[in-house]
């Protein structure tokens, strides 16, 4: 099932060519548009939850999407799952290619059958991440989408917020060695100076009890505030996605991930 209208979150400028600035309306998650330090936009902050709307279903209607996965047959193609390595339990276990993924106890508005479940307990050096990675030489053009969509919930023990990046040829050690003439990656992965390590552009979002649905518009997105600044965010030449989960107790469900586009305003 996917999803079809957002809840919205603040617009901020943005150092990429992208279209305009999203109206202000009722937020689940914000980039902060702090001042700049050295040149590097103000990292992503987390908003607190705005009521849920008196029809969580219909959140989404009136968007076109291009579907990146929804786990209704079961499996998570293409995703992986790692951690810090502090974890008691952990599920997916870290370092999982293309997981499993089991059955909803509750459908989803009706529909939705499967959602990616991420469970871990005691994470205390840095937390998690998940994501989904496409081949360096076949990134997708996602220049015509205005960002990336997700319904997402947690449980009543886990930790509130979640960082939603992507990974594109400023931010991905991999992937701007693979683009560059000199095949130099741009940035480092594991660098131990953090001036030098890859920083991804993405944005918090907060997490819910109930289902929510979350459309974060590219121009939203900023990298976190370390490592190197990239010069724009490269929407036509995503390489996947990277979202992070702090140090702690997590368990959560993300279901429906999308490009997005909003219907044009009359």
């Amino acid at each position: 099932m996917l999803p079809r209208h957002p809840l919205r979150a603040h617009a901020c400028g943005s150092t990429s060519p992208l279209r305009g600035a999203l109206p202000l309306a009722s937020v689940i998650l914000c980039v902060s548009c702090g001042g700049e330090d050295g040149g590097r936009p103000a990292a992503a902050q987390v908003r607190t939850l705005a009521p849920l709307p008196s029809d969580p279903c219909a959140a989404d209607d009136g968007y076109e999407f291009e579907l990146i996965e929804d786990f209704e047959d079961a499996h998570a193609q293409r995703f992986w799952v790692s951690s810090d390595k502090t974890e008691s339990e952990m599920e997916p276990a870290d370092g999982t290619n293309s997981p499993s993924v089991p059955a909803l106890d509750e459908e989803r508005c009706g529909e939705s059958r499967f959602a990616l479940r991420i469970y871990a307990r005691g994470l205390s050096k840095y937390g998690g991440a998940f994501g989904m990675s496409y081949d360096y030489n076949t990134p997708f053009d996602a220049s015509e989408w205005d960002g990336i969509s997700l319904w997402v919930r947690r449980g009543p023990a886990s930790g509130t917020s979640l960082f939603v990046g992507v990974n594109e040829q400023h931010t991905d050690e991999q992937g701007s060695a693979a683009v560059s003439p000199t095949a130099e990656p741009f940035c480092l992965n594991d660098a131990p100076a953090e001036r030098n390590k890859c920083d991804r552009f993405g944005a918090g979002v907060a997490l819910d009890e109930e289902w929510r649905f979350v459309a974060i518009r590219f121009d939203q997105m900023a990298q976190r505030g370390y490592g190197v600044v990239a010069p724009y965010l490269d929407v036509a030449a995503i390489q996947g996605l990277n979202c992070g989960f702090e140090v702690g107790d997590w368990e959560f469900w993300v279901d429906d991930l999308a490009y997005f586009r909003e219907p044009d305003e009359e």
